[in-house]
């Protein structure tokens, strides 16, 4: 309806403004009320959201192109500069030094932010909302969340304090929505047309509007898919001469040769995929990024968890104990 036609409207190289196109769609459960659902929504918009598509049980969530502009240099996100090439840390202040229309594909009017920019920028901002805001004991949404026995406060280690929750980590936690980014089927279906029939796969383009780790994934296919060549190649000359000659493998003298290459290929290609990582990590600003920042983003709709705080970084997170998954492990083997 309403959100496939706000989402199918754009140029077929600049995305529609950010205030017209839902980013992220919030879909609640079949058991959620018409309260709690309003509730959650006067909060995003509380938090400077936009909800641009309400259908049924679907929230249609955006932001502004200021806010985002905000939301990139708070979580320092890394852009590429237009006059030096070099990878540096967003600031508003400076945003004129990152507009760069060659660097990718599918941005927004102004050249800075990538599909993929938006839905993490969105992420983070939806991430950070508490049930409550900073000094306010109650709400509609807090009362709703009472009325079910929702937990959505956790004891501080000092006095009676108590930590508010995350709204997200809350809502999913408890099985009431599950949050998704939203598809463009035009960008979509482009870059599946260029990845099937193409034997260079579009890497900036998949970056672009699927991300960093998506785009890791088929750099490292197509990377091995090609180095693969080397040992096929020489593995049916092998099989031909030996089949030529009608010796067995223990028989033929080029065999063991042929074993002693692909072990020397596999030490090569390792070697000069590391180097290919690098370049695409630092062509992409995710050289320096550590493992909680890459999964900061995004964690899978279907993921089940209870918020905890990370003893690492001190941030709440979604936790599944690491026993429980193993005893999944063994049972579905």
């Amino acid at each position: 309806g309403a959100c496939h036609h706000a989402i199918t409207m754009m140029s077929t190289t600049t995305l529609p403004p950010v205030e017209t196109t839902p980013v992220l769609l919030l879909k609640f459960s079949k058991d959620v009320s018409p309260q709690l659902k309003n509730a959650v929504s006067e909060r995003l918009m509380e938090a400077g959201l936009s909800i641009i598509v309400k259908e049924d049980d679907i929230l249609g969530i955006t932001s502004t192109q200021l806010q985002l502009e905000a939301e990139a240099e708070h979580v320092r996100l890394v852009k590429r500069q237009e006059e030096t090439g070099i990878m540096e840390e967003f600031t508003v202040r400076e945003k004129k030094r990152y507009v760069n229309s060659k660097d990718g594909h599918w941005k927004d009017a102004e050249g800075l932010f990538t599909s993929n920019d938006r839905a993490a920028l969105v992420w983070r901002i939806v991430d950070d909302i508490t049930v409550l805001p900073e000094g306010q004991v109650s709400s509609n949404l807090s009362r709703e969340l009472d009325a079910r026995n929702i937990r959505y406060r956790l004891a501080t280690k000092h006095g009676n304090a108590q930590h508010v929750m995350k709204l997200r980590y809350v809502l999913q936690a408890n099985g009431l929505c599950t949050i998704t980014t939203v598809h463009s089927p035009h960008i979509r279906n482009k870059i599946f047309n260029q990845t099937m029939y193409n034997l260079n796969v579009p890497l900036d383009e998949i970056r672009d509007y699927y991300g960093e780790e998506i785009a890791f994934y088929f750099a490292w296919m197509s990377f091995l898919s090609k180095w693969l060549l080397i040992p096929g190649i020489f593995g049916v000359i092998t099989m031909a001469q030996r089949w030529w000659r009608q010796d067995t493998i223990d028989e033929d003298e080029y065999t063991p040769f042929y074993g002693l290459g692909c072990f020397i290929w596999a030490i090569v290609y390792c070697r000069f995929w590391k180097r290919q990582e690098h370049r695409l990590a630092y062509s992409w600003g995710t050289y320096a990024q550590s493992a909680y920042e890459r999964k900061g983003y995004f964690l899978r709709p279907e993921f089940k968890g209870t918020p905890r705080k990370s003893p690492v970084t001190g941030a709440m997170e979604m936790y599944y104990p690491a026993s429980r998954r193993r005893l999944k492990y063994i049972v579905s083997a």
